[in-house]
């Protein structure tokens, strides 16, 4: 009798240990795609390119908005504005002539190569703190001198369902329309989500990365650390549509497929939004957001 016990404990802990995930060092809210928010997270780029990050305060009251324009290339440095909607207001902010709301300049000028990432939250001057208050929604779009274009919603920080974390992300990329570049582009920042009037940016995130074919054949690649708003090419058949030598999975020449990212080991961020870029180089691109694989715990029971 004790040893079919001790059997059966013996056998439940493998179960737990094969089945059971071992939850990551941390996990991040999953990002809105699309639903009204207080902050909202939006990418950038102007190296032949033109860019264009549209803002709507849905709300019936004015609201104040804290702009913070984050520029990969040039260290991440910071230049920020506050402006104002009325109600039910939309503005466009084209980021080579950044003018505010009231098509006054805003006083941010930035360099003609500079690519990197906005946040725009609402704000209180009162208590120098950002309401939790979803009222914004937005998208982007990115005009490249060849001819292609990319469009998005802008992330933003969930407000809907503010317990469903994540630390894993994906995305897929096909060759449909002849897919020659990417932009895979992955941003992390602290102080992120309600209660903080600034977005900063101090830390990098590391994500462990298994790529997978057409025919779900699996092969794992070095691990990815994403700084400010990392912009990087895909694979040796899918290169960055900038120039940039550094590959997500260098080796693994996949044309169709799955990218999937686990974060690894530690991290201080707050938030993690990626976003995939597709492109044909010359009259066809499209762009859309890392896929949020939620945390899940499998519960056992003793067979």
């Amino acid at each position: 009798m004790m040893n079919r016990t001790i059997l059966r404990v013996f056998l439940f802990l493998i179960f737990i240990l094969v089945f059971i995930p071992v939850s990551d060092s941390k996990s991040f809210p999953v990002p809105g795609q699309g639903e009204f928010s207080y902050q909202l997270y939006y990418y950038y780029d102007l190296r032949d390119r033109e860019s264009f990050i549209q803002v709507t305060n849905n709300d019936n009251t004015s609201i104040d908005v804290h702009v913070q324009i984050f520029q990969s290339n040039f260290s991440c440095n910071e230049n920020d504005f506050f402006d104002v909607y009325t109600q039910d207001d939309t503005h466009i902010y084209n980021m080579s002539d950044i003018q505010s709301n009231d098509g006054n300049p805003t006083g941010v000028v930035l360099p003609g190569n500079s690519y990197g990432f906005v946040v725009v939250t609402v704000y209180d001057r009162t208590t120098n703190l950002s309401e939790n208050n979803p009222v914004l929604s937005g998208n982007f779009r990115i005009v490249d001198d060849s001819g292609y274009e990319y469009r998005s919603v802008a992330a933003s920080y969930p407000v809907i369902d503010t317990t469903t974390m994540t630390n894993k992300f994906s995305f897929n990329f096909s060759p449909v329309g002849t897919t020659t570049s990417a932009d895979v582009i992955g941003i992390a920042v602290q102080n992120a989500g309600a209660g903080l009037p600034n977005v900063s940016f101090s830390t990098d995130t590391t994500f462990s990365l298994i790529t997978f074919d057409q025919n779900e054949f699996a092969e794992s690649c070095p691990d990815e650390t994403f700084s400010c708003a990392s912009n990087i090419g895909l694979n040796n058949s899918i290169t960055n549509s900038k120039g940039a030598i550094e590959t997500l999975c260098q080796s693994t020449p996949y044309t169709e497929g799955l990218m999937r990212m686990s974060l690894t080991g530690t991290t201080t961020a707050d938030f993690f939004v990626g976003f995939i870029g597709l492109n044909n180089g010359t009259n066809r691109g499209g762009m859309e957001l890392f896929t949020s694989i939620p945390d899940t715990t499998i519960v056992a029971s003793e067979p």
